[in-house]
């Protein structure tokens, strides 16, 4: 979703200076990994005040999250992954009313407005899941 945003992605890794990532997330991950393997000074920092994760230096070179933090993060990927698909069905049906409104001889302009604001609505809800996937992914490492 970050990349989507922006044009250009910075990050504040924990030397005191603004770098950036012209690979986007990724790059910012990979540097993550590789600060955590090589025990940089950047392996202590926090990742950000809402990882959850709660790795410190010591856990940060550990095999990957707990069996419980695994399991869970997994149910929290199967049920975000339904949720997307539901909306996504939703967001066509709402396309395909917009299209057939649209195609009549008269335009029933409220029933489009409605349809925009029903469809913006959820293509924000989509963009969130997207972002609440990601989390999830993280934790599992995918």
């Amino acid at each position: 979703m970050l990349e989507r945003v922006t044009d250009t992605q910075l990050a504040l890794l924990g030397d005191g200076k603004i770098r950036d990532l012209p690979g986007g997330v990724d790059q910012y991950l990979q540097l993550r990994r590789g600060a955590a393997i090589s025990g940089d000074k950047l392996a202590g920092t926090p990742m950000g005040s809402d990882s959850g994760n709660g790795t410190t230096t010591a856990a940060a070179g550990s095999a990957g999250p707990s069996p419980e933090e695994a399991r869970q993060a997994k149910k929290d990927l199967t049920r975000i992954e339904r949720q997307m698909t539901k909306t996504s069905s939703q967001i066509e049906k709402i396309n395909q009313q917009m299209s057939d409104a649209g195609s009549k001889a008269t335009v029933d302009f409220e029933k489009v407005a409605g349809l925009d604001a029903k469809l913006r609505e959820l293509q924000a809800e989509q963009e969130s899941l997207e972002g609440q996937w990601l989390e999830a992914a993280e934790v599992l490492g995918e």
